[in-house]
């Protein structure tokens, strides 16, 4: 029975690039598009839901 060494470093072993395997080869460019719009909504949200909340506060203090 062969052992196999463990990696002498873990955050490479764990912090390589990501593959998704031989079922989406050639699709990463469009998932990459994705997750990028993804997160440009997130940050679109984020940004509104905090711009309220200043305004809701800055309402509160003059009030």
């Amino acid at each position: 029975m062969k052992s196999r060494l463990a990696p002498a470093s873990l955050a490479h072993h764990f912090h390589r690039p990501f593959s998704l395997g031989s079922a989406f080869r050639g699709y990463e460019p469009l998932l990459r598009i994705g997750q990028l719009i993804l997160l440009f909504w997130l940050a679109m949200a984020g940004a509104k839901v905090l711009a309220q909340a200043l305004v809701h506060g800055a309402g509160m203090l003059l009030s």
